[in-house]
């Protein structure tokens, strides 16, 4: 089963759990990411990362999630429903990536498991805390 002993316990193996362990793990700490169900990551839907975001990936050295096929964003196209053309707000400084959900978790749990540090438990559910005790049930 492996470690069982961790310095941080991250619930949840999505974006932002990926990136939060991967971020502790280049600071030394031991990391296990308990996932629920993992057929969640699954849905039908997009996900638009802003160049803040593009940052943290680039502060930890993550990549821009090149197996995703992402594109490339400069910012975003309002289109006002009164019938006038679409107002363009562009990013000053960086630029914003988007692909599919399953695509970002499966290209962010890459770079987050590629780190020693970190581990992912999957079918695990959080049922509480004791003190500093996760406590789990296998699903």
């Amino acid at each position: 089963m492996g470690r069982t002993k961790f310095d941080v316990a991250v619930v949840g193996a999505g974006p932002v759990g990926c990136v939060t362990a991967l971020a502790f793990a280049r600071k030394g700490a031991r990391v296990v990411m308990l996932e629920a169900d993992p057929r969640a990551c699954r849905r039908f839907a997009g996900e638009w990362i802003h160049p803040a975001g593009v940052r943290v990936l680039d502060s930890l050295r993550a990549g821009r999630l090149d197996g995703a096929s992402p594109r490339t964003g400069y910012g975003f196209v309002i289109v006002p429903d009164d019938g006038d053309g679409p107002i363009e707000m562009h990013y000053e400084n960086g630029v914003a990536i988007a692909a599919e959900h399953g695509d970002i978790v499966e290209q962010l749990r890459v770079a987050a498991l590629s780190d020693p540090n970190v581990e992912l438990r999957s079918n695990v559910r959080v049922v509480g805390l004791d003190g500093h005790v996760v406590r789990t049930e296998e699903r």
